[in-house]
């Protein structure tokens, strides 16, 4: 092909080697273009996920931080349920973030480590009230129609392994079945 472009170019007129080199070089600048918006593209979709996730973490712990403000004050169980009802469906929305892609693992870890602590210690609501947090996590948290945070949360309450080990073996089990779905719904639809 080299000796093909070699024999055109010396029985060339000066006038078509320009022609050739300016079609050259427009090939060159398109796919320059072509790889400057690529990269631009994988740039501003990777801030815009970073600026999400920032987003998401700060309203968490806004949410957070009101939860244990409102705490200190709760005297009675009615409250104390109440506060419960909030702090799970909070978790529960954590569970999702981070099952979506939008929480780090690392993120989601701690504060699973501090779900396993709070679960161990049962330590009342506040120094008014009696209410535990495995009350409110029965009265509560179990409640949600979310099986898969249920789930989790149990075995990350029961268990003995390290909450990362746990998260670990919990994605991988969320991947086989969402590859089983995935294959059934293939099978169905012939």
């Amino acid at each position: 092909m080299l000796l093909t472009i070699l024999l055109l170019l010396q029985s060339a007129t000066s006038s078509q080697i320009s022609v050739l080199v300016n079609t050259i070089f427009q090939i060159i600048n398109g796919i320059g273009t072509l790889v400057i918006l690529y990269l631009t593209y994988k740039h501003n979709r990777n801030i815009a996920r970073l600026t999400k996730e920032s987003d998401v973490l700060m309203e968490c712990h806004r949410r957070y931080d009101q939860l244990l403000s409102e705490a200190r004050f709760v005297e009675k169980d009615r409250e104390a349920n109440a506060f419960y009802s909030r702090f799970w469906h909070l978790q529960q929305n954590q569970y999702e973030f981070w099952m979506s892609n939008v929480i780090p693992f690392y993120v989601f870890k701690e504060w699973m480590n501090a779900r396993r602590d709070s679960f161990k210690t049962d330590a009342p609501i506040s120094k008014y009230s009696t209410y535990k947090y495995k009350a409110g996590w029965q009265e509560n948290g179990k409640l949600s129609l979310n099986t898969g945070f249920v789930d989790l949360i149990d075995e990350i309450h029961n268990s003995t392994k390290e909450v990362v080990e746990i998260l670990e073996d919990f994605q991988e089990r969320q991947k086989k079945a969402a590859k089983r779905k995935s294959i059934n719904r293939s099978r169905e639809s012939f």
